[in-house]
Protein backbone atom coordinates (compact mmCIF):
# COMPACT_ATOMS: atom_id res chain seq x y z
CA UNK A 1 0.00 0.00 0.00
CA UNK A 2 2.75 2.28 0.53
CA UNK A 3 3.86 1.24 -2.85
CA UNK A 4 1.34 2.57 -4.27
CA UNK A 5 0.62 5.79 -2.64
CA UNK A 6 4.13 6.80 -3.03
CA UNK A 7 4.25 6.03 -6.72
CA UNK A 8 0.71 7.76 -6.98
CA UNK A 9 1.51 10.52 -5.45
CA UNK A 10 4.70 11.20 -7.25
CA UNK A 11 3.30 10.68 -10.79
CA UNK A 12 0.36 13.43 -9.52
CA UNK A 13 3.01 15.85 -8.47
CA UNK A 14 5.15 15.89 -11.21
CA UNK A 15 3.17 17.97 -13.52
CA UNK A 16 2.15 20.13 -10.64
CA UNK A 17 5.78 20.69 -10.60
CA UNK A 18 6.54 21.23 -13.90
CA UNK A 19 4.22 23.93 -14.51
CA UNK A 20 4.32 25.53 -11.00
CA UNK A 21 7.82 26.45 -11.91
CA UNK A 22 7.57 27.94 -15.03
CA UNK A 23 3.80 29.66 -13.25
CA UNK A 24 6.31 30.61 -9.49
CA UNK A 25 8.45 32.55 -11.95
CA UNK A 26 5.54 35.31 -12.57
CA UNK A 27 4.98 35.23 -8.62
CA UNK A 28 2.16 32.76 -8.50
CA UNK A 29 3.69 29.75 -6.32
CA UNK A 30 0.50 28.34 -5.24
CA UNK A 31 0.46 25.39 -8.07
CA UNK A 32 4.04 25.19 -6.86
CA UNK A 33 2.90 24.62 -3.48
CA UNK A 34 0.51 21.64 -4.53
CA UNK A 35 2.35 19.88 -5.84
CA UNK A 36 5.20 20.16 -2.99
CA UNK A 37 2.58 18.62 -1.05
CA UNK A 38 2.18 15.58 -3.13
CA UNK A 39 5.28 14.77 -3.16
CA UNK A 40 5.62 15.32 0.71
CA UNK A 41 3.22 12.75 1.05
CA UNK A 42 5.20 10.59 -1.68
CA UNK A 43 7.92 11.28 0.63
CA UNK A 44 6.38 10.26 4.16
CA UNK A 45 4.91 7.32 2.12
CA UNK A 46 8.21 5.84 1.25
CA UNK A 47 9.10 6.14 4.59
CA UNK A 48 6.57 4.61 5.65
CA UNK A 49 7.39 1.54 3.63
CA UNK A 50 10.67 1.54 3.64
CA UNK A 51 10.48 0.83 7.91
CA UNK A 52 7.75 -1.52 7.52
CA UNK A 53 10.10 -3.58 5.51
CA UNK A 54 12.68 -3.08 7.80
CA UNK A 55 10.34 -4.02 10.28
CA UNK A 56 8.87 -7.12 8.87
CA UNK A 57 12.56 -8.57 7.80
CA UNK A 58 13.44 -8.15 11.42
CA UNK A 59 10.86 -9.77 12.36
CA UNK A 60 10.99 -12.45 10.24
CA UNK A 61 14.84 -13.38 10.61
CA UNK A 62 13.72 -13.09 14.69
CA UNK A 63 10.89 -15.73 14.39
CA UNK A 64 11.86 -17.36 11.59
CA UNK A 65 15.41 -17.41 10.91
CA UNK A 66 17.08 -16.84 7.36
CA UNK A 67 14.44 -18.38 5.16
CA UNK A 68 17.05 -19.13 1.96
CA UNK A 69 18.81 -21.02 4.59
CA UNK A 70 16.52 -23.32 5.81
CA UNK A 71 14.89 -24.65 2.61
CA UNK A 72 17.11 -24.66 -0.48
CA UNK A 73 13.74 -24.85 -2.79
CA UNK A 74 13.47 -22.41 -5.77
CA UNK A 75 10.77 -20.87 -4.07
CA UNK A 76 12.54 -19.79 -0.56
CA UNK A 77 15.78 -18.97 -2.65
CA UNK A 78 13.48 -16.24 -4.66
CA UNK A 79 11.88 -15.08 -1.49
CA UNK A 80 15.03 -14.68 0.52
CA UNK A 81 16.46 -12.83 -2.36
CA UNK A 82 13.91 -10.23 -2.80
CA UNK A 83 13.58 -9.64 0.86
CA UNK A 84 17.07 -8.93 0.93
CA UNK A 85 16.71 -6.61 -2.05
CA UNK A 86 13.72 -5.06 -0.12
CA UNK A 87 15.73 -4.84 2.78
CA UNK A 88 18.72 -3.23 1.76
CA UNK A 89 17.53 -0.67 -0.58
CA UNK A 90 14.70 0.35 2.32
CA UNK A 91 18.01 0.55 4.84
CA UNK A 92 19.72 2.14 2.08
CA UNK A 93 16.71 4.98 1.31
CA UNK A 94 16.31 5.58 5.09
CA UNK A 95 20.22 5.99 6.21
CA UNK A 96 19.93 8.70 3.28
CA UNK A 97 16.86 10.42 4.61
CA UNK A 98 18.71 10.54 7.65
CA UNK A 99 21.97 11.77 6.23
CA UNK A 100 19.77 14.15 4.55
CA UNK A 101 18.45 15.68 7.49
CA UNK A 102 21.23 15.77 9.89
CA UNK A 103 23.70 17.24 7.17
CA UNK A 104 21.23 19.74 6.14
CA UNK A 105 20.81 21.07 9.87
CA UNK A 106 24.37 21.09 10.11
CA UNK A 107 26.38 22.62 6.97
CA UNK A 108 23.54 23.94 5.46
CA UNK A 109 23.75 21.91 1.94
CA UNK A 110 23.62 18.39 1.57
CA UNK A 111 26.19 16.91 -1.01
CA UNK A 112 25.35 15.04 -4.14
CA UNK A 113 26.54 11.75 -2.76
CA UNK A 114 23.32 11.72 -0.48
CA UNK A 115 20.82 12.74 -3.14
CA UNK A 116 22.37 9.87 -5.07
CA UNK A 117 21.91 7.67 -2.13
CA UNK A 118 18.27 8.58 -1.90
CA UNK A 119 17.02 8.15 -5.71
CA UNK A 120 19.23 5.30 -6.21
CA UNK A 121 17.40 3.38 -3.63
CA UNK A 122 13.72 4.69 -3.62
CA UNK A 123 13.51 3.45 -6.62
CA UNK A 124 14.42 -0.25 -6.80
CA UNK A 125 12.26 -0.09 -3.38
CA UNK A 126 9.27 0.37 -4.80
CA UNK A 127 9.92 -1.46 -8.27
CA UNK A 128 11.20 -4.87 -5.66
CA UNK A 129 7.92 -4.18 -3.21
CA UNK A 130 5.35 -4.18 -6.15
CA UNK A 131 6.78 -6.93 -7.78
CA UNK A 132 6.63 -8.77 -4.88
CA UNK A 133 2.88 -7.83 -4.15
CA UNK A 134 2.03 -8.65 -7.74
CA UNK A 135 3.80 -12.24 -7.36
CA UNK A 136 2.30 -12.90 -3.81
CA UNK A 137 -1.58 -12.22 -4.73
CA UNK A 138 -0.78 -13.96 -7.93
CA UNK A 139 -0.13 -17.11 -6.00
CA UNK A 140 -2.78 -16.51 -3.71
CA UNK A 141 -4.94 -16.55 -7.12
CA UNK A 142 -3.82 -19.40 -9.29
CA UNK A 143 -3.37 -21.12 -5.64
CA UNK A 144 -7.36 -20.81 -5.23
CA UNK A 145 -8.31 -21.98 -8.74
CA UNK A 146 -9.23 -25.80 -9.53
CA UNK A 147 -6.96 -28.03 -10.98
CA UNK A 148 -9.30 -30.88 -12.43
CA UNK A 149 -11.07 -33.61 -10.64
Amino acid sequence: MFATAATALAIIATPFLSFGIFVALEGDTTILGIGAVFMAGSLLSAIGLAATVVTHTYSEIRHQGFSASTEWGLRSMVYGGTRAVETVTAVGFLFGVVSFILVGIVAGSVADLIWLILVVSVVPLHITVLAHAAVAIGGTITGMLPYGD
